[in-house]
């Protein structure tokens, strides 16, 4: 369920701020902005938003639904600053700390949003996502085992939680415990068969363990879940480029750059196969664009200095056999 359904009708907590005709007025102004927002007119609903807001800065429900339009509107510094005036007003509201929460690590602010998990936890400690989602920001922080007690306390509330189970392995990869993110990967599995990133990072896993044909049957399954998805299609075309099956790296790596144009390690990789099946004027080509995208990318300016190295012994030999060194003197003139 969104969080658009979950505000289908006006919360309790968000009425009543107030007393007066004034108040009334604000009130009938929410439920009007609600209908709209529920409606998808998201720039109709934040207006009337801001106009409850102008008329009473401290009504809790209009600051909170406005930063929630803000933040599907992807406006999330305003979506910060007003969660701020919300949570001012009523700090006890663990659905808006949870939204700070979530709007920080938009900004990139982990150690607040940690802190504003940490604060919405204190209020609701069985809150089963707020376990996980604080689990993920220590493992953006790279405090791997603090994510795995986080990830552990959500799973203590659910042990059938697919999402606790595949981000716990997330942490046992980055420690380097693989066999055990393969246990935690097929528990995740189990409770969803169909969960495309556990199959992704099922064969990762598998690939780093040198299990190359169950892990290639992994992103088989991953893909066949999500086929445009560009990221899994370079993690299958690498997997190929190791194991030398040079053309179907390449036909991985093509179908990912037509859906993502803009990935430099893509294009650098499919230069390196293409390299390997001789074609090294197209390799050129690929590592030209991996450096439009990335200048500083260190492995595409070597590969594609050892290419034109190549290219050039390739001519020297090829000028060496059409003037071999046995003859001398001028070539004959043909009349």
């Amino acid at each position: 369920m969104s969080d658009t359904d979950r505000h289908g009708s006006l919360p309790a907590s968000f009425a009543g701020e107030g007393k007066g005709l004034a108040n009334a007025m604000s009130e009938a102004l929410l439920r009007e902005a609600l209908q709209l927002h529920q409606a998808g007119n998201l720039a109709e609903a934040a207006r009337l938003y801001g106009e409850v807001v102008r008329a009473n800065p401290r009504h809790f429900g209009a600051l909170y639904l406005l930063a929630f339009a803000h933040i599907q509107s992807r406006r999330f510094e305003e979506a910060e600053r007003l969660l701020g005036q919300a949570i001012a007003i009523n700090p006890n509201s663990t659905e808006a700390l949870l939204m700070h929460a979530s709007v920080l690590r938009q900004l990139d602010r982990k150690m607040e949003a940690l802190w504003s998990y940490d604060a919405a936890l204190a209020i609701e400690p069985a809150h089963l996502t707020a376990w996980n989602d604080r689990g993920n920001v220590l493992l953006a922080l790279n405090r791997e085992g603090d994510a795995l007690r986080s990830y552990d306390r959500a799973l203590v509330l659910k042990p059938d939680y697919p999402e606790g189970w595949h981000n716990r392995a997330v942490a046992l990869i980055m420690l380097a415990r693989f066999d055990d993110a393969l246990v935690d990967l097929e528990k995740a599995l189990a409770f969803n068969p169909h969960y495309a990133e556990a199959f992704e990072h099922r064969g990762l896993t598998l690939a780093i363990l040198n299990r190359h044909q169950e892990a290639l049957e992994s992103y088989d399954a991953a893909i066949g879940l999500r086929p445009d998805d560009a990221d899994l299609l370079c993690n299958r075309g690498n997997l190929f480029l190791k194991l030398d099956r040079l053309k179907e790296a390449l036909s991985d790596y093509d179908r990912a750059l037509s859906t993502a144009k803009d990935k430099a390690d893509a294009w650098h990789n499919r230069g390196v196969a293409l390299s390997k099946l001789g074609c090294r004027r197209d390799a050129l080509a690929s590592y030209d664009m991996a450096l439009s995208i990335r200048p500083d990318f260190p492995e595409a300016w070597c590969n594609r200095g050892n290419t034109l190295l190549e290219m050039n012994d390739r001519a020297g030999e090829l000028a060496k056999r059409a003037n071999p060194r046995s003859h001398e003197g001028p070539l004959p003139v043909r009349t």
